[in-house]
């Protein structure tokens, strides 16, 4: 399996509209429950990338370099960015 990420939001709005919302307009019968059950695995599913921890821990590799006042800045190590968004945000 790839690494590809995708939204829960996108991937729930595609479910309500082609099974969940006909669903509803009929007789909820035992085959239909399927449906139901793979909609609540999908929200309780835990998330494999954190937006928000990966940039708060981005952050606090941020570094004041300041060897020329011309070029003084904040910066991350490349590599060291590189392990953080890969890593997600997920411990």
């Amino acid at each position: 399996m790839s690494d590809d990420l995708i939204s829960r939001k996108a991937l729930l709005e595609v479910i309500d509209i082609s099974f969940i919302i006909p669903i509803l307009k009929m007789n909820l019968r035992p085959e239909h429950e399927a449906v139901l059950k793979i909609r609540e695995i999908i929200m309780n599913m835990p998330t494999a990338f954190d937006k928000e921890k990966v940039i708060e821990e981005l952050k606090g590799q941020i570094e004041l370099v300041s060897y020329n006042p011309m070029t003084a800045g904040r910066y991350i190590k490349k590599n060291r960015a590189i392990e953080i968004v890969e890593k997600g945000g997920i411990e």
